[in-house]
């Protein structure tokens, strides 16, 4: 098994996830390792180019309902909290996970929702959890799922 997380090429891997959630079509019928990589890796590239906004308006969106379970299981339990909670901002139900239907509720939110989501992106970017670095320590203890070795 590898070791350390420097071997680890975490854009090669995406590569590989990301071609596999396109021959599957649906993130459901990944496996749960390909599931987690794609939740964090989708939400961290996201929000880092473009917030919380982004992250929620783009296909990422879709799988927001899976990201917490996704950053727990890497033991980001920090930013899982956060995303518990900027999903609870979309209502009881989360965001939609139709993007057009997830693009109506943003659109719905008062100025009070838009200030508490731009609270937890600053929260985000100031959390004590390194997604990378966990991420690829993820992908290393399932070098072989992900097939890294």
């Amino acid at each position: 098994m590898m070791n350390s997380h420097d071997q680890i090429d975490l854009y090669q891997v995406a590569d590989r996830v990301f071609h596999r959630l396109a021959e599957e079509e649906s993130i459901e019928t990944l496996l749960k390792h390909e599931r987690v990589f794609i939740c964090v890796w989708a939400l961290k590239g996201e929000v880092d180019n473009g917030g919380f906004d982004q992250y929620y308006f783009n296909a990422s969106g879709d799988w927001a309902y899976l990201a917490p379970g996704a950053l727990h299981t890497l033991g980001a339990t920090a930013t899982a909290r956060l995303i518990e909670r900027a999903n609870s901002i979309f209502g009881v139900t989360g965001p939609n996970r139709d993007s057009e239907l997830r693009h109506i509720q943003m659109d719905a939110f008062s100025a009070e929702d838009e200030k508490g989501l731009s609270n937890l992106e600053e929260a985000f970017y100031e959390s004590s959890d390194s997604l990378d670095p966990l991420l690829a320590d993820y992908v290393s203890a399932n070098a072989t799922l992900f097939g890294c070795e």
